[in-house]
Protein backbone atom coordinates (compact mmCIF):
# COMPACT_ATOMS: atom_id res chain seq x y z
CA UNK A 1 0.00 0.00 0.00
CA UNK A 2 2.80 2.40 0.84
CA UNK A 3 4.40 1.90 -2.56
CA UNK A 4 1.08 2.54 -4.29
CA UNK A 5 0.53 5.70 -2.27
CA UNK A 6 4.07 6.88 -3.02
CA UNK A 7 3.62 6.29 -6.75
CA UNK A 8 0.28 8.09 -6.77
CA UNK A 9 1.69 11.01 -4.79
CA UNK A 10 4.65 11.32 -7.16
CA UNK A 11 2.34 11.39 -10.18
CA UNK A 12 0.08 14.04 -8.69
CA UNK A 13 2.97 16.23 -7.55
CA UNK A 14 4.58 15.95 -10.99
CA UNK A 15 1.38 17.28 -12.55
CA UNK A 16 1.24 20.07 -10.01
CA UNK A 17 4.83 21.07 -10.77
CA UNK A 18 3.89 21.59 -14.41
CA UNK A 19 1.29 24.14 -13.34
CA UNK A 20 3.85 25.76 -11.03
CA UNK A 21 6.25 26.24 -13.93
CA UNK A 22 3.57 28.32 -15.65
CA UNK A 23 3.17 30.44 -12.52
CA UNK A 24 6.92 30.83 -12.04
CA UNK A 25 7.36 32.04 -15.62
CA UNK A 26 4.83 34.81 -15.04
CA UNK A 27 5.10 35.89 -11.36
CA UNK A 28 1.82 36.73 -9.67
CA UNK A 29 1.28 39.83 -7.49
CA UNK A 30 0.20 37.64 -4.58
CA UNK A 31 1.01 37.94 -0.90
CA UNK A 32 -0.87 34.66 -0.47
CA UNK A 33 -2.11 32.05 -2.93
CA UNK A 34 -5.39 30.39 -2.05
CA UNK A 35 -6.40 26.99 -3.36
CA UNK A 36 -10.13 26.56 -2.90
CA UNK A 37 -11.29 22.97 -2.44
CA UNK A 38 -15.06 23.09 -3.07
CA UNK A 39 -15.66 20.14 -0.75
CA UNK A 40 -15.32 19.54 3.00
CA UNK A 41 -12.09 18.03 4.38
CA UNK A 42 -11.44 14.34 3.86
CA UNK A 43 -12.40 13.87 0.22
CA UNK A 44 -10.18 13.47 -2.83
CA UNK A 45 -10.42 17.14 -3.84
CA UNK A 46 -9.26 18.18 -0.39
CA UNK A 47 -6.39 15.67 -0.38
CA UNK A 48 -5.19 16.71 -3.85
CA UNK A 49 -5.35 20.40 -2.90
CA UNK A 50 -3.06 19.80 0.08
CA UNK A 51 -0.67 17.67 -1.97
CA UNK A 52 -0.27 20.59 -4.37
CA UNK A 53 -0.05 23.35 -1.77
CA UNK A 54 3.39 22.62 -0.30
CA UNK A 55 5.36 22.20 -3.56
CA UNK A 56 3.52 25.21 -5.01
CA UNK A 57 4.68 27.31 -2.06
CA UNK A 58 8.24 26.07 -2.44
CA UNK A 59 8.25 26.79 -6.18
CA UNK A 60 6.73 30.27 -6.03
CA UNK A 61 8.03 31.46 -2.64
CA UNK A 62 4.50 32.65 -1.83
CA UNK A 63 2.52 31.25 1.14
CA UNK A 64 -0.18 28.86 -0.07
CA UNK A 65 -3.29 28.01 1.93
CA UNK A 66 -6.11 25.58 1.23
CA UNK A 67 -9.64 26.74 1.96
CA UNK A 68 -12.49 24.24 2.09
CA UNK A 69 -15.73 25.76 0.84
CA UNK A 70 -18.08 22.82 0.51
CA UNK A 71 -21.77 22.61 -0.20
CA UNK A 72 -24.29 22.78 -3.06
CA UNK A 73 -22.46 20.16 -5.13
CA UNK A 74 -19.28 22.33 -5.19
CA UNK A 75 -21.21 25.40 -6.39
CA UNK A 76 -20.39 27.43 -3.25
CA UNK A 77 -16.66 27.03 -3.71
CA UNK A 78 -16.85 27.42 -7.48
CA UNK A 79 -18.79 30.68 -7.24
CA UNK A 80 -16.45 32.00 -4.55
CA UNK A 81 -13.55 31.70 -7.01
CA UNK A 82 -15.59 33.23 -9.83
CA UNK A 83 -16.34 36.26 -7.62
CA UNK A 84 -12.74 36.61 -6.41
CA UNK A 85 -10.46 39.27 -7.97
CA UNK A 86 -9.10 38.00 -11.31
CA UNK A 87 -5.49 38.37 -10.22
CA UNK A 88 -4.51 34.70 -10.34
CA UNK A 89 -4.05 34.55 -6.57
CA UNK A 90 -7.15 32.42 -5.97
CA UNK A 91 -7.20 28.98 -7.57
CA UNK A 92 -9.91 26.32 -7.70
CA UNK A 93 -9.36 22.59 -7.68
CA UNK A 94 -12.48 21.60 -9.55
CA UNK A 95 -13.85 18.16 -10.24
CA UNK A 96 -16.41 16.40 -12.41
CA UNK A 97 -19.27 18.18 -10.64
CA UNK A 98 -18.38 21.31 -12.60
CA UNK A 99 -19.39 19.55 -15.81
CA UNK A 100 -22.66 18.31 -14.34
CA UNK A 101 -23.85 21.34 -12.39
CA UNK A 102 -24.84 23.49 -15.36
CA UNK A 103 -27.38 20.80 -16.29
CA UNK A 104 -28.64 20.27 -12.73
CA UNK A 105 -28.70 23.77 -11.22
CA UNK A 106 -29.53 27.33 -12.20
CA UNK A 107 -26.11 28.92 -11.84
CA UNK A 108 -25.26 32.60 -11.58
CA UNK A 109 -22.06 32.05 -13.56
CA UNK A 110 -20.86 30.19 -16.64
CA UNK A 111 -18.10 27.67 -16.02
CA UNK A 112 -16.56 27.96 -19.49
CA UNK A 113 -16.55 31.77 -19.51
CA UNK A 114 -15.84 32.62 -15.86
CA UNK A 115 -13.19 30.02 -15.04
CA UNK A 116 -10.08 29.08 -16.98
CA UNK A 117 -8.51 25.65 -16.65
CA UNK A 118 -4.75 25.55 -16.09
CA UNK A 119 -4.02 21.83 -15.90
CA UNK A 120 -5.66 18.49 -15.18
CA UNK A 121 -4.16 17.33 -11.92
CA UNK A 122 -5.57 13.80 -11.75
CA UNK A 123 -8.07 11.30 -13.12
CA UNK A 124 -9.04 9.24 -10.10
CA UNK A 125 -11.01 5.96 -10.15
CA UNK A 126 -14.27 5.79 -8.21
CA UNK A 127 -14.83 2.96 -5.73
CA UNK A 128 -18.20 1.60 -4.62
CA UNK A 129 -17.93 0.36 -1.05
CA UNK A 130 -20.08 -0.98 1.78
CA UNK A 131 -19.88 -1.41 5.53
CA UNK A 132 -18.38 -4.83 6.40
CA UNK A 133 -21.62 -5.86 8.13
CA UNK A 134 -23.31 -6.16 4.71
CA UNK A 135 -23.02 -9.67 3.28
CA UNK A 136 -22.36 -8.39 -0.25
CA UNK A 137 -18.86 -8.92 -1.63
CA UNK A 138 -19.56 -8.20 -5.31
CA UNK A 139 -21.71 -5.75 -7.25
CA UNK A 140 -24.19 -8.52 -8.10
CA UNK A 141 -24.48 -9.55 -4.46
CA UNK A 142 -25.02 -5.93 -3.48
CA UNK A 143 -27.83 -5.54 -6.01
CA UNK A 144 -29.38 -8.87 -4.99
CA UNK A 145 -29.24 -7.85 -1.33
CA UNK A 146 -30.82 -4.47 -2.10
CA UNK A 147 -33.63 -6.17 -4.02
CA UNK A 148 -34.23 -8.66 -1.21
CA UNK A 149 -34.42 -5.86 1.37
CA UNK A 150 -36.22 -3.02 -0.48
CA UNK A 151 -36.06 0.43 1.10
CA UNK A 152 -33.64 -0.80 3.77
CA UNK A 153 -30.26 -0.25 2.09
CA UNK A 154 -28.90 3.30 2.44
CA UNK A 155 -26.33 5.04 0.26
CA UNK A 156 -24.52 8.21 1.32
CA UNK A 157 -23.38 10.76 -1.25
CA UNK A 158 -21.39 13.99 -1.35
CA UNK A 159 -24.69 15.85 -1.82
CA UNK A 160 -27.68 16.24 -4.10
CA UNK A 161 -26.64 16.42 -7.73
CA UNK A 162 -23.11 15.17 -7.12
CA UNK A 163 -21.63 12.26 -9.09
CA UNK A 164 -22.00 9.97 -6.07
CA UNK A 165 -25.70 10.85 -5.92
CA UNK A 166 -26.11 10.08 -9.61
CA UNK A 167 -24.37 6.73 -9.10
CA UNK A 168 -27.04 5.42 -6.72
CA UNK A 169 -29.81 6.73 -8.97
CA UNK A 170 -28.22 4.95 -11.95
CA UNK A 171 -28.05 1.72 -9.96
CA UNK A 172 -31.70 2.08 -8.92
CA UNK A 173 -32.78 2.82 -12.50
CA UNK A 174 -30.78 0.06 -14.16
CA UNK A 175 -31.11 -2.67 -11.54
CA UNK A 176 -34.62 -1.91 -10.26
CA UNK A 177 -33.46 -1.45 -6.68
CA UNK A 178 -34.80 1.04 -4.12
CA UNK A 179 -31.57 2.06 -2.39
CA UNK A 180 -32.21 5.06 -0.13
CA UNK A 181 -30.13 8.13 -0.95
CA UNK A 182 -28.74 10.10 2.03
CA UNK A 183 -27.05 13.36 0.92
CA UNK A 184 -24.14 14.89 2.87
CA UNK A 185 -22.15 18.10 2.47
CA UNK A 186 -19.18 16.23 1.04
CA UNK A 187 -17.60 12.84 0.39
CA UNK A 188 -15.51 12.94 3.57
CA UNK A 189 -18.47 13.03 5.99
CA UNK A 190 -20.39 10.59 3.77
CA UNK A 191 -17.54 8.07 3.97
CA UNK A 192 -17.09 8.43 7.73
CA UNK A 193 -20.71 7.47 8.36
CA UNK A 194 -20.22 4.28 6.35
CA UNK A 195 -17.10 3.52 8.41
CA UNK A 196 -19.12 4.03 11.61
CA UNK A 197 -21.97 1.85 10.34
CA UNK A 198 -24.63 4.55 10.29
CA UNK A 199 -24.89 4.20 6.49
CA UNK A 200 -24.52 0.94 4.60
CA UNK A 201 -22.91 1.97 1.33
CA UNK A 202 -21.37 4.81 -0.67
CA UNK A 203 -18.93 5.64 -3.47
CA UNK A 204 -15.96 7.97 -3.58
CA UNK A 205 -12.64 8.58 -5.27
CA UNK A 206 -9.94 6.04 -4.56
CA UNK A 207 -7.43 8.39 -2.89
CA UNK A 208 -9.01 8.79 0.59
CA UNK A 209 -10.52 5.27 0.57
CA UNK A 210 -7.39 3.11 0.31
CA UNK A 211 -6.56 3.22 4.06
CA UNK A 212 -10.16 2.32 4.99
CA UNK A 213 -10.20 -0.58 2.52
CA UNK A 214 -6.81 -1.88 3.65
CA UNK A 215 -7.89 -1.66 7.30
CA UNK A 216 -11.16 -3.47 6.47
CA UNK A 217 -13.29 -0.68 7.91
CA UNK A 218 -15.13 -0.71 4.57
CA UNK A 219 -15.35 -3.32 1.82
CA UNK A 220 -14.75 -2.33 -1.80
CA UNK A 221 -17.08 -3.95 -4.31
CA UNK A 222 -15.76 -2.48 -7.53
CA UNK A 223 -13.64 0.21 -9.12
CA UNK A 224 -14.12 2.23 -12.29
CA UNK A 225 -11.73 2.25 -15.22
CA UNK A 226 -10.68 -0.12 -17.96
CA UNK A 227 -8.13 -1.82 -15.72
CA UNK A 228 -7.87 -2.56 -12.03
CA UNK A 229 -6.13 0.01 -9.87
CA UNK A 230 -2.55 -0.81 -8.88
CA UNK A 231 -3.44 0.43 -5.39
CA UNK A 232 -6.30 -2.09 -5.15
CA UNK A 233 -5.33 -5.00 -7.43
CA UNK A 234 -7.78 -7.40 -5.75
CA UNK A 235 -10.80 -5.19 -6.41
CA UNK A 236 -12.41 -5.95 -9.82
CA UNK A 237 -13.56 -3.25 -12.20
CA UNK A 238 -17.24 -2.76 -12.86
CA UNK A 239 -16.80 -3.80 -16.48
CA UNK A 240 -15.38 -7.11 -15.24
CA UNK A 241 -18.59 -7.57 -13.28
CA UNK A 242 -20.79 -6.63 -16.22
CA UNK A 243 -22.01 -3.37 -14.70
CA UNK A 244 -22.28 -0.04 -16.52
CA UNK A 245 -23.89 1.88 -13.66
CA UNK A 246 -20.73 3.74 -12.76
CA UNK A 247 -18.78 6.65 -14.31
CA UNK A 248 -15.22 6.14 -15.50
CA UNK A 249 -13.44 8.46 -13.06
CA UNK A 250 -13.49 11.69 -11.12
CA UNK A 251 -11.07 14.33 -12.29
CA UNK A 252 -9.32 17.11 -10.48
CA UNK A 253 -8.60 20.24 -12.52
CA UNK A 254 -6.85 23.35 -11.30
Amino acid sequence: MRRAHAAAAAAFVACALQAMDVLAADPLPCKTIRIVAPNPPGGATDVLSRMIATPLQLRTGVPVIVENKGGASTNIGNEFVVRSPPDGCTMLLGNISMALNKSLFKLSFAVEQDLRAVIQVAAVPVVLFVHPSLPAKTMKEFIDYAKATPDKVSFSSAGNGTPTHLIVEMINAQAGTKIIHVPYRGAGPATLDVVSGQIQSSADSLIPLVPHIRNSTVRALGVTGRNRSSALPDVPTFSEQGSSAMPTSRSGTA
